[in-house]
């Protein structure tokens, strides 16, 4: 480390480095010209996580690039190159951003779906701009909401089956600098009168928690208003909103329990059946404590 300060410190010329990635996945090659004058008694390459903070070093000799491995997936580098002579290096050449991104994807492009009885089958296209490592698809019980799901997938297109009713769809990109804008929204109807004549149930009534430790034990009142539900669906976010679960109890169950790690958690319940989704309950805050 003492080592590399000094090149930092001492930088006098200036090197080109130009980029070839190679065929290897997690590797990169770095090549450079020659400083123009006298021929330099050898070069090192700095790098490290963040612009100009370089945190290692490596000297290659006379050699005029240099292949690193194993570079992790996701992780930003940032390399420069140097020349010496006689103990003497130069200044630092321009610096190379490796991996990471930027900032987050555009939005996706042509979001479409297609029903077949229950069955609902997403597809969509890239945005441009910085590359996605994944999706985020928000189901939402009315236009620009997302309070049914947030399922995250790596690939361009989701299929699913879904109770009778109607339903707001949007995806995002996501990378490792965050979540971008949502594609346009579609709307989505599975079933058919209302579920065969059912309708869909109440909101679920008087919502309960009882936390031991990290024990945590959810109950609530089926709902007074609309059909008996088949199942419920609880929608839980963290102290800012975001979501972290959405659970399918399965069934007609009003009581669920489980061990939560520490943190503060809100949580919404509703009631579904075949002749869709009804709302919420008012919101529960759980506290679960070290």
């Amino acid at each position: 480390m003492q080592q590399l300060n000094r090149l930092i410190v001492g930088a006098l010329g200036a090197l080109l480095i130009v980029l070839a990635n190679t065929a290897e996945a997690g590797s990169v090659t770095l090549a450079w010209d020659p400083p123009t004058g006298a021929a330099p008694h050898g070069y090192a390459i700095a790098w490290g996580f963040q612009s100009g903070g370089y945190t290692d070093y490596i000297d290659v000799g006379l050699a005029t690039s240099h292949t690193f491995t194993n570079l992790v997936d996701g992780q930003t580098y940032f390399f420069a190159a140097f020349a010496y002579s006689a103990g003497v290096p130069s200044a630092a050449s321009n610096e190379l951003r490796i991996g990471g991104c930027s900032s987050a994807p555009g939005a996706p492009a042509n979001l479409t779906a297609n029903v077949a009885d229950t069955l609902v089958t997403l597809g969509w296209q890239p945005p441009g701009g910085e590359a996605p490592t994944g999706y985020r698809v928000l189901v939402g019980s009315s236009a620009g909401s997302a309070d049914l799901a947030d399922i995250a997938v790596t690939t361009t297109a989701l299929s699913g089956t879904a109770t009778a009713g109607t339903y707001y769809v949007r995806v995002l990109g996501v990378n490792d600098c965050g979540s971008g804008p949502a594609s346009g929204e579609v709307s989505v109807t599975v079933g058919s009168s209302g579920g065969r004549g059912k309708k869909a149930p109440g909101a679920p009534r008087n919502p309960r928690r009882q936390v031991f430790n990290t024990a945590v034990t959810l109950s609530w009142d089926a709902p007074a208003t609309g059909d008996a539900p088949e199942r419920y669906l609880i929608e839980v976010t963290d102290h800012r909103g975001a979501p972290l679960a959405n659970v399918d109890t399965g069934g007609p169950v009003t009581s669920v329990s489980g061990h939560v790690p520490p943190g503060t958690y809100h949580v919404r319940i509703r009631g579904a059946n075949s002749g869709g989704v009804g709302p919420s309950t008012s919101m529960v805050t759980i506290v679960v404590t070290p």
